[in-house]
């Protein structure tokens, strides 16, 4: 269940994802959430990828109007949302195998959503900060994590030990 606008908006763009089966290469923006190029090719979703994608442009049009943007420092519900999201993403490029056309925009989708959850939100529990550390194990094993996830990080534990 959604908790935040943009977790709305994530499910809305795997549902949209869902509503199409073989998506061609003109398609293939809807896997990515383009929303400037699913805008091109509106008029040829059928009617269950219009509705939701009508639905996007409406969650969009009130989270601009209405400035629904999450607050800077994120609490436990943006926490599970974001990670809510990276679980769905990976969940769905690992079912595919790695020969289907749509794996690696399915990997890029999923490290994103990673990239997301480590960098822009906070942990909101050492417990949170330690599935942070695990991605980060597992995600670079071999290679230097990137200083904006060791910022990430530190700036975690600063909000646990009281600091801004």
């Amino acid at each position: 269940m959604a908790k935040t606008p943009e977790g709305l908006l994530c499910q809305l763009w795997i549902a949209l994802d869902a509503c199409g089966d073989n998506l061609s290469d003109e398609e293939a923006c809807i896997r990515r959430a383009d929303f400037d190029g699913v805008r091109e090719i509106e008029r040829s979703l059928d009617w269950g990828q219009a509705v939701v994608f009508s639905s996007i442009k409406s969650l969009r049009a009130m989270i601009a109007e209405n400035d629904l943007a999450p607050p800077a420092a994120a609490g436990a519900d943006e926490w599970s949302e974001a990670l809510d999201a990276y679980n769905q993403l990976r969940a769905a490029s690992d079912l595919l195998p790695p020969e289907d056309p749509r794996a690696d925009e399915a990997v890029d989708a999923y490290v994103a959503a990673m990239d997301h959850l480590v960098e822009n939100v906070r942990a909101p529990s050492p417990e949170a900060l330690a599935v942070k550390l695990e991605l980060a194990r597992d995600r670079w094993n071999g290679f230097s994590i990137p200083d904006e996830w060791l910022d990430a990080f530190a700036a975690d534990l600063k909000h646990f030990g009281g600091e801004a």
